[in-house]
């Protein structure tokens, strides 16, 4: 008997919040999906509960990139061919220090390859401070190759191949 009302309890609160354009975060409820169990938790009314936890996003953030990466604001790129390699430099800083950077080779099937600057937030504590960096890739090039592309934050950029 008594699971049954407890039962009618829990549907009232969630028809409640549904009704009166409350998610259940503001009532006070957890998700279960990312494995932790509920608690009791008692606030003042009106206010929503503080999360005590925090944890990397599991949706990439652009569009084609993996879970957990982001495009770098901005960098300074060069690019050189030597002998027949084409190597691709990336510049730069990130917020704080612990952030992986790398070149995610386009999806695009075209002929130079283009180049996305990518960086994961650490995992866990990280000191903050400014922290720069410095990237490279590279691919075969039997035959001179004018520019590249590689994209960002700010969007397209083309860099002059040298050398």
């Amino acid at each position: 008997m008594w699971t049954r009302c407890a039962l009618a309890a829990v549907v009232v609160v969630m028809l409640g919040c549904r009704t009166s354009g409350h998610s259940s975060a503001e009532a006070g409820m957890k998700d279960r999906s990312d494995g932790e169990g509920r608690s009791a938790a008692t606030r003042p009314a009106g206010q929503a509960t503080p999360s005590t936890t925090s944890r990397p996003t599991d949706r990439p953030v652009g569009p084609g990139l993996p879970a957990g990466w982001e495009q770098v604001p901005t960098a300074a790129y060069t690019a050189v061919r030597q002998g027949g390699e084409v190597q691709i430099s990336a510049k730069g800083e990130n917020p704080s220090a612990g952030y992986e950077t790398k070149f995610m080779q386009s999806m695009l099937r075209i002929w130079p390859p283009q180049y996305v600057l990518i960086r994961k937030r650490p995992a866990g504590m990280a000191g903050q401070v400014v922290t720069p960096f410095e990237v490279t890739t590279s691919f075969k090039a039997a035959e001179p190759v004018g520019q590249v592309v590689v994209r960002d934050g700010m969007g397209r950029h083309e860099v002059k191949v040298g050398g």
